[in-house]
């Protein structure tokens, strides 16, 4: 029984001891600092943490009290003898005080102690840079490496040291230094450049000091690597690729370095030197290593290129179909070039209206023996969109549906089971459509996922009182676009508005005849329809993807990367959830030159 009075008196004390440091707390955060001191004198007289410790000295140097702040910094130093930061605090008390001379002989006593291990200098210096006093903690470091003599202790921390007060050219220094002593950590190094390094003259200098160091050990090929990597955050592929070539023949590794930063300018749409790039590559003979791998880069890059504005004409199409044919003929139809087959067959579909000869070339890619099943599912696939493009719905309905089969929880079944959701959609069969298009709405893919609830938002959006006339024209409207037929298209759209005004599909309207304007080239035109979409209806469903086709024009048809930034800006900052936003931040990102991993 006498057990609880003495557990109900301990509860008391710390409930006290808990209301006292709560006290002195918002004394503190108040900027009260007597009243905060006063408290906090009471709690440290039975308690050394360090938060106590250190508000309570900080309320003593606000007041001005400097004997009082040095005595605690000396309680506390002989608490805890290991600690160097309260030592430092002894000193850093006479700063305080405006007494620097004092604080200089003192500091230089401790960075000037007898037979230290490189572990002392360390933790010193880190309790020089706790209290910010930064020239002590390089003059520990430097002392530590003439005392210890070794040049290449603590260069990540000097490195880091003067990266934390502005010395550029004292970072690039030890991090070339720590280097030069461990070639092993160029990843290392890498990484903290591009954290430390934010400015163009930055980069300017680091490119300096690596000439420099290069020019003076020239068989380091680290020095090369390294301004190799700068050139790549610069953008600047074509000394990026002089690089590259000096990297391989160094190394003999017969255009390994050269085929890396090929595929980088191909990542950042760099086609023109890509293609000087795989030129370079194929040029250093057939039996080398990367003569296939760069011939077939060759021929993406011309395509990339030739697409990518969307300005080509049709003899630009001519002669990436000749580039094709070429490669086909010096390397054969056969499971190595299925893809280039696949490539050709696109081309020819699409955008040479050869549709018979692009539907033979997928034929022999599915009659071929040593192919992926998944490669030749995807082949089945494009063969079922030429059928629809050609008019054979059936068909197409039928190669969509085998890979459905053979591909039930893949994404590629998913894949073919929206095509055929959506071509049910283009003949007026929408309850079937929507079927399907429920089951797709928890596809694994982000991109099928999101494509299926579009297309069953549009079907459920736009059905009033079960009047399907004004979708129905619609959605062939929308087939005939896919197949070309603008003129048709364009009068079923203009029937829709014509026979039901001011229906709910005008905006849908809107996005369909800017997408039927692109396809012809006719940018100017579409960019009024998106922006229309756009600023008519910023709510709608249709709105970011207006923006994301607008800022898509005027980066690679218009050229006009200013206004692509906006349109980019605007779909990031409005439409968060946007399937698009991650893509445009990055875009945007990009065309702002912001260095990026």
């Amino acid at each position: 029984m006498k057990l609880f009075p003495l557990l109900l008196l301990l509860f008391l004390a710390s409930s006290v001891k808990s209301q006292d440091e709560a006290l002195a707390k918002q004394y503190y955060q108040n900027g009260e600092f007597e009243k905060a001191a006063v408290v906090y004198e009471k709690i440290y007289s039975r308690r050394y943490e360090d938060e106590i410790y250190e508000n309570y000295f900080q309320s003593l140097l606000a007041l001005k009290k400097y004997e009082e702040a040095q005595k605690l910094s000396k309680k506390q130093s002989k608490h805890f003898d290991a600690n160097l930061n309260y030592v430092i605090d002894q000193g850093y008390v006479l700063v305080q005080a405006t007494k620097l001379e004092k604080a200089d002989i003192y500091f230089t006593k401790l960075i000037n102690e007898k037979h230290k291990e490189a572990s002392y200098y360390l933790v010193l210096a880190a309790a020089f840079v706790h209290r910010e006093l930064y020239d002590y903690a390089k003059k520990t470091y430097l002392t530590a490496r003439e005392k210890l003599e070794n040049e290449n202790l603590f260069q990540s921390e000097l490195a880091t040291l003067y990266a934390e007060t502005d010395n550029k050219e004292g970072t690039i220094n030890e991090f070339l230094n720590l280097l030069d002593y461990n070639e092993g950590m160029l990843d290392y190094v890498q990484n903290m450049l591009q954290n430390y390094l934010t400015q163009s003259k930055d980069f300017d200098m680091l490119k300096s000091a690596l000439n420099k160091r290069s020019s003076r050990n020239p068989d380091r090929i680290i020095y090369a690597e390294l301004l190799e990597w700068l050139l790549v955050q610069q953008k600047n592929w074509d000394a990026a690729f002089i690089q590259a070539k000096a990297i391989d023949k160094r190394m003999g590794t017969q255009g390994d370095e050269c085929m890396r930063i090929a595929f980088l300018c191909m990542e950042n749409n760099a086609y023109t030197s890509a293609y000087s790039i795989y030129q370079y590559v194929i040029s250093l003979g057939k039996y080398k290593a990367h003569y296939l791998s760069a011939r077939e880069g060759l021929l993406n890059t011309a395509s990339k290129k030739t697409f990518y504005s969307g300005t080509y004409t049709t003899a630009d199409l001519t002669i990436l179909k000749q580039d094709y044919l070429t490669f086909l003929t010096e390397f054969g139809s056969n499971e190595s070039t299925a893809n280039i087959m696949k490539e050709l067959a696109q081309l020819e579909a699409f955008y040479l209206d050869d549709k018979e000869g692009a539907s033979d070339l997928l034929n022999q890619i599915i009659l071929l023996g040593n192919i992926g099943q998944s490669f030749k599912a995807e082949c089945k696939l494009l063969l079922g969109d030429i059928k629809l493009l050609s008019g054979d719905e059936w068909e197409a309905a039928l190669l969509y549906g085998q890979v459905d089969k053979d591909f039930k929880e893949d994404p590629l079944g998913q894949e073919a089971k929206f095509r055929n959701a959506k071509l049910s959609f283009y003949q007026g069969e929408f309850l079937w459509a929507q079927a399907q298009l429920d089951i797709l709405k928890t596809a694994t893919s982000q991109l099928i996922s999101n494509n299926a609830i579009d297309l069953s938002l549009l079907i459920q959006d736009h059905t009033v009182d079960s009047n399907y006339e004004p979708l129905a024209m619609y959605a062939a409207a929308e087939l005939l676009i896919y197949q070309n037929k603008y003129v048709e298209a364009l009068n079923k759209l203009d029937s829709i508005t014509l026979l039901f005004p001011s229906h709910s599909l005008t905006d849908v309207i809107l996005f369909a005849k800017g997408k039927l304007m692109a396809k012809q080239h006719n940018y100017s035109k579409a960019c009024d329809y998106y922006k229309q979409v756009y600023e008519k209806a910023p709510e709608d469903i249709l709105a970011d993807n207006a923006l994301w086709e607008l800022a898509q024009i005027y980066e690679k048809s218009f050229n006009d990367l200013e206004q692509a930034k906006h349109f980019y800006e605007e779909l990031i900052l409005k439409y968060p959830g946007s399937f698009f936003t991650a893509e445009a931040r990055k875009r945007f990102r990009q065309l702002r030159g912001d260095t990026l991993d």
